[in-house]
């Protein structure tokens, strides 16, 4: 009887690592999930990551959809000053998971090309956001629209910066475009609840 086969990971439970190899960082699984048995993604979607080489260059995105606000979140217009997001603290879990992700990448590779995208779930000025880019030096590109653009959903007549596209240093550096496309979030007839978020990356030269 042939030996069989030695057994291959169980992506759905089997966490991606960032490790050096040929002078760059490349990961163990393409795309694989960013720590799944962390409790910060109980009950919500794993973030996964990838790599891609474009123009001969290796980028690694990371795709989130971070746990959404739900009826226990108080409105932010409402009569409770401020607001109690008893879901807040899922989304800051998640950020710092997600953190430690791309510090694991710049750790075998400084200069490594990153890109963090998708629904966070929360804006620009929250804490997750926030720690997010304090922790690993990502650049939140909303923040460099006008306040009154960075929106991509309208809730309860509120515009909110619910999506974000983020860049390594390497990345934030070249010559780029980002746009947020106001097509869906603030009108009746439209495809999804939300505007997609756009960004044109020069990935010629050094």
């Amino acid at each position: 009887v042939p030996d069989e086969p030695p057994a291959r990971p169980d992506p759905a439970v089997t966490a991606v690592k960032a490790v050096r190899r040929g002078g760059t960082a490349v990961l163990t699984l393409s795309p694989g999930r960013i720590a799944p048995r962390d409790a910060a993604w109980a009950s919500a979607h794993k973030p996964l990551a990838g790599e891609l080489t474009w123009k001969g260059r290796r980028i690694i995105v990371i795709a989130n959809r971070w746990y959404p606000r739900t009826g226990d979140d108080q409105p932010l217009f409402g009569r409770r000053q401020p607001p109690s997001r008893p879901t807040e603290w899922r989304r800051d879990a998640q950020s710092r998971a997600v953190a430690g992700f791309v510090n694991s990448v710049r750790k075998a590779d400084a200069n490594a090309n990153v890109i963090v995208a998708g629904e966070l779930n929360t804006g620009g000025t929250s804490i997750p956001v926030q720690n997010l880019t304090a922790a690993t030096g990502l650049t939140d590109l909303s923040a460099r629209l006008p306040a009154g653009d960075r929106y991509t959903a309208v809730t309860a007549g509120n515009s909110e910066d619910l999506d974000h596209i983020l860049l390594s240093r390497s990345l934030s550096k070249r010559k780029h475009q980002f746009d947020i496309v106001h097509r869906n979030a603030e009108f009746a007839a439209r495809a999804d609840e939300r505007d997609p978020a756009v960004v044109r990356i020069d990935m010629t030269g050094r």
